[in-house]
């Protein structure tokens, strides 16, 4: 058991805790995820902090229902670009998440996973995938190798090392993915298909086509119906060169259409934000807006995805939703 990091972290920032304290957990939760909603960062930052600080004590009994504050504080953090505290919220989270319990962290788990892979362009990817290992350690434990969210976990580290060009370190999760897969019985075809096409598409990342197709065509076979289409490329765009020069950042955010092959049309444009130096969306400089609009849409025209299922048949999908990340280091 690794010592709680959170307390020696604490001791650097002082806090004003009355504020949180006094309020009960679920109303800090309420109003800290309002204001997450509303990017208000800094006064959800703020809230959670306080009520983290004076639940110290409940942190040092492995109590779990810190966890449920330490998961949002991160993400209130991540906004403000505080790469340092966000690390410090997911390491004692996780430290918390291996004491024994009686209570069910199940949820909770998969939960903490999300977050870590929500944020993800912010911390170094050795620390991002050295938390996403140890969650998905603690789920392997709790939830067993018989569970789906186990084999979603899998399958969403095998794509982010995949991602990052670490193609052995993928496969061993994407075997284990696969392993789990075809090894439990689930009821619902349509909640085994999504796993499966996902599971397939993070193959053809690591050039295991052969294993792609095998995998939809156990999706087919089932009869399985999904929700929406499953990235299997995504063409890079070209950063315009004079948003580089610059240093402006940006996201475009897209609606699309995929047919029955996988192909993309219909590239429409719903939102676009762009800005300067660090991650502040408030600040949107608006004088790159149209050269990251045109390179964006030409990366999506290129990309390509497994169809959306219906009952085993590949079908066409409009309306669906991506974006486009242009960002200066």
């Amino acid at each position: 058991m690794k010592k709680l990091t959170l307390e020696i972290f604490l001791v650097l920032v002082a806090f004003s805790a009355v504020a949180a304290e006094s309020l009960p957990y679920e109303s800090v939760l309420a109003k800290g995820n309002e204001l997450l909603e509303k990017k208000a960062y800094a006064d959800a930052a703020s809230l959670f902090d306080e009520a983290i600080e004076s639940r110290r004590s409940e942190q040092n009994s492995g109590s779990l229902a810190v966890v449920h504050l330490l998961l949002p504080a991160a993400k209130a953090h991540a906004g403000l670009g505080q790469e340092r505290r966000v690390n410090a919220y997911f390491d004692a989270a996780i430290d918390l998440l291996e004491w024994p319990s009686s209570e069910d962290k199940t949820d909770l788990i998969a939960e903490a996973f999300s977050a870590r892979q929500e944020i993800g362009s912010l911390s170094s990817s050795k620390t991002r995938s050295r938390q996403l290992v140890e969650i998905y350690d603690i789920a392997s434990e709790v939830l067993g190798d018989k569970d789906l969210r186990t084999a979603s976990m899998a399958t969403e580290l095998g794509l982010s090392l995949a991602y990052k060009g670490q193609q052995d370190e993928a496969v061993i999760y994407l075997d284990q993915a696969y392993s789990i897969l075809k090894g439990a019985s689930f009821v619902d075809p349509d909640e085994i298909g999504s796993e499966l096409l996902s599971l397939g598409a993070a193959n053809v990342l690591v050039d295991r086509a052969e294993t792609a197709d095998e995998l939809v065509g156990i999706a087919v076979a089932i009869g399985a119906s999904t929700e929406e289409p499953v990235p299997i490329y995504r063409a890079p765009p070209v950063y315009p060169s004079d948003c580089l020069a610059k240093g402006i950042s940006g996201e475009v955010s897209m609606a699309i259409a995929v047919d029955n092959t996988g192909r993309v049309s219909d590239v429409r444009v719903t939102e676009v934000h762009s800005w300067r130096g660090r991650k502040e969306r408030e600040a949107n400089d608006r004088s790159c807006g149209r050269g990251l609009e045109k390179a964006a849409q030409d990366a999506v025209s290129r990309f390509r995805y497994i169809p959306k299922l219906e009952q085993g048949a590949m079908v066409g999908s409009e309306g669906v939703t991506t974006t486009v990340s242009f960002v200066v280091e």
